[in-house]
């Protein structure tokens, strides 16, 4: 990817946040002394956003402390706006009325252990409060065989095994949107499978049924054609994606 492809991208995916935050801020009708937490924050844009919309009670978490000092270094807030913490450590209880997580955390359901996958839901129920609000990013596996790259997707119990049009190898995709690799692994080699351990895909009403189990309520779904953060993820990670907003009840 060249500098101005890179800039591109950056600026499609700053883009397409701001129009994911003022879907669900219509949706929500917080007021501006909400307490909102952006899990994954990055280099902080969507912390300076909802900071210039007055939201001047959002931080941002994330664990790579050089992510962070980037975003103090490009100015899009203070120090003081960001926590270096572990998503499965969230530092807060009861407390935050909206978190959102922008194409990271349960969009790893790409290749998380569904172990992990509720152990991340569980964390996430520990620090929000009562009444209070999820954002989550998540890969609909169940549409993935309508994507054009794929050329056919079967399914053997929780494990989606995924043909592609450029090769012959009966597996399935494990996706590194850090260095935009891919990894394809034949189901059937079991050096393989060990190697890279067991990836398990959970279906769309696997995932709901988790946070429901885990106390929280569905409210509603942005997929690709509503959402312009549903739609760079389609694009770019290659997955059917719905951003999903939930409401804690328990």
């Amino acid at each position: 990817m060249t500098e101005s492809e890179n800039d591109q991208w950056l600026k499609q995916y700053e883009e397409a946040t701001k129009q994911q935050i003022n879907l669900l801020l219509r949706r929500t009708n917080l007021p501006l002394h909400s307490f909102i937490l952006d899990c994954g924050a990055g280099e902080g844009k969507q912390v300076a956003y909802f900071r210039s919309l007055g939201y001047t009670n959002t931080f941002g978490l994330d664990i790579d402390p050089a992510m962070l000092e980037s975003a103090i270094h490009q100015g899009s807030s203070t120090q003081s706006s960001f926590i270096e913490a572990d998503f499965f450590d969230l530092p807060f209880a009861n407390s935050v009325d909206l978190m959102t997580m922008f194409s990271t955390g349960f969009s790893l359901n790409s290749g998380v252990d569904p172990k992990n996958f509720e152990e991340l839901i569980f964390s996430c129920n520990s620090a929000i409060k009562p009444g209070g609000y999820l954002l989550a990013t998540l890969f609909d596996f169940d549409r993935i065989s309508h994507h054009p790259d794929y050329s056919r997707v079967d399914r053997q119990g929780d494990v989606y095994a995924i043909y592609f049009h450029d090769s012959e190898p009966y597996g399935f995709r494990i996706i590194n949107n850090a260095i935009n690799e891919e990894v394809i692994v034949n189901l059937f080699d079991s050096k393989k499978d060990y190697e890279f351990g067991r990836h398990n895909f959970l279906s769309t009403n696997d995932q709901l049924d988790l946070f429901n189990k885990f106390g929280f309520d569905l409210v509603t779904q942005w997929d690709e054609t509503s959402s312009d953060m549903a739609q760079f993820c389609y694009q770019n990670a290659k997955m059917p994606t719905n951003m999903t907003l939930f409401k804690k009840t328990s």
